[in-house]
């Protein structure tokens, strides 16, 4: 299975998101025709290549991926710039992992369910908050 460069590569905080298409001011219809493209909603859509549902699967998978492949992409969806650093007495690459550990601690039931895979995980991303002197 191929991954993307986004769940292999990419550092620093990224945002995931499905296109809308809520503007028919947007380059997307002048070649509406050509491309099929119709739209049922702003969220509901398909053309040639993609569906709306395909998108959203996709971007799904993209972000499970990165959550638990890339150490070093933290999804930017909780953390606002002005609460940065969550820890203002560590460095900036604590900060970020912790940043990191915490959204993975967010998702572990929606990645792993609620099993012991899910409560091994939880339990090593809390020892490794401890090593940065967050504790549960």
């Amino acid at each position: 299975m191929s991954f993307s460069p986004l769940s292999e590569r990419y550092r620093g905080r990224f945002g995931l998101h499905v296109f809308l298409a809520v503007d028919e001011t947007m380059p997307v219809w002048e070649d509406a025709e050509a491309q099929q493209f119709e739209a049922r909603s702003g969220s509901e859509w398909k053309h040639v290549g993609m569906d709306s549902d395909t998108a959203r699967e996709l971007a799904g998978r993209t972000l499970r991926e990165t959550r638990w492949r890339n150490d070093s992409a933290v999804l930017r969806q909780w953390q606002l710039d002005y609460q940065n650093p969550l820890a203002p007495e560590l460095d900036k690459r604590s900060n970020r992992r912790l940043e990191k550990l915490i959204e993975r601690l967010a998702f572990v039931r929606k990645d792993w369910g609620a099993g012991s895979d899910s409560a091994a995980r939880c339990r090593s991303i809390l020892d490794e908050m401890a090593t940065l002197g967050v504790h549960s």
